[in-house]
């Protein structure tokens, strides 16, 4: 298992995927989850070169079947968008040095992995112990998109069930997209959570060259990540969240739009999963 330097067996996990620790000794094998195509660059793209031994699991292709984004993009299928969301992952990814094999698309569609919570948690549970992952980073709970918020509930439901088998659970650093606050967006900042220090990293020129070539490779997802930086990354270990509790007071982000989810319903869906989960 990886050390800090000095032979500290406590490691802070946030700081090292900042890379802001120096760390000795056998790299963990590391999970990103995240909910679509672009999201892995958009939270960690300049630390992605880091990780080796990394996978990715994508737990949706990225197109919502209601066709309103395909049409825009200039698609006539939901089958088409997802295939060149894809590809554009698969660019983005080969200037990190990711092996294709590497990228795990769960197939899920767009806006809809809130609907698969029980489903999701189970496929991770089984990946996460085949794999023998140390260290997962995922998405945090912040009501931005309903995806997101099922991203942070799925890995830490899966690291709860192995922990509570007596296997090996992965521990977990999120990231932050955004959230509604007071009616506007925030991006790229985390809710605040007592006990939950956040890392930053201030890129590199050379890092953030990179994170913006990756960002080019997703070309339908530019209005979307134009209003992201490519100055830092932050991380933090997640909190252990109360899921069937609203991630902040409010209206919620997604809630803005017409997409069949709002704050209530997701919180039944999380309740109706924990319960399911239980009696297996």
């Amino acid at each position: 298992m990886l050390s800090t330097e000095g032979g500290t067996s406590s490691i802070d996990w946030a700081a090292y995927v900042a890379g802001l620790i120096p760390t000795s000794g056998q790299a963990p094998r590391t999970a990103l989850v995240v909910a679509h195509p672009d999201d892995e660059v958009i939270g960690a793209g300049a630390q992605l070169p880091r990780f080796r031994d990394l996978f990715i699991f994508h737990l949706t292709d990225g197109a919502p079947r209601d066709m309103h984004d395909a049409h825009a993009h200039g698609f006539d299928n939901w089958r088409a968008y997802a295939d060149t969301r894809r590809k554009e992952l698969e660019g983005a990814m080969n200037l990190a040095g990711i092996p294709m094999e590497r990228l795990v698309s769960l197939g899920y569609p767009d806006q809809e992995a809130s609907l698969h919570l029980a489903e999701l948690v189970q496929i991770l549970v089984k990946r996460f112990s085949d794999s023998k992952i140390d260290l997962v980073l995922t998405h945090s709970y912040e009501g931005g998109h309903p995806d997101h918020d099922a991203a942070a509930f799925v890995v830490q439901m899966a690291c709860r069930i192995l922990a509570k088998s007596g296997a090996p659970a992965p521990s977990v650093v999120e990231m932050p997209f955004y959230h509604s606050r007071n009616g506007e967006r925030v991006v790229s900042n985390f809710l605040a959570h007592a006990g939950s220090p956040v890392s930053c990293a201030q890129l590199s020129v050379e890092q953030r060259a990179l994170k913006k070539k990756m960002f080019e490779c997703y070309r339908t997802q530019e209005a979307v990540m134009r209003s992201f930086s490519t100055e830092f990354e932050c991380f933090r270990k997640a909190p252990d969240y109360h899921f069937e509790q609203s991630p902040h007071e409010g209206k919620l982000f997604y809630e803005n739009y017409a997409w069949g989810m709002d704050s209530a319903h997701w919180r039944v869906l999380a309740r109706e999963a924990r319960q399911a989960l239980e009696q297996l």
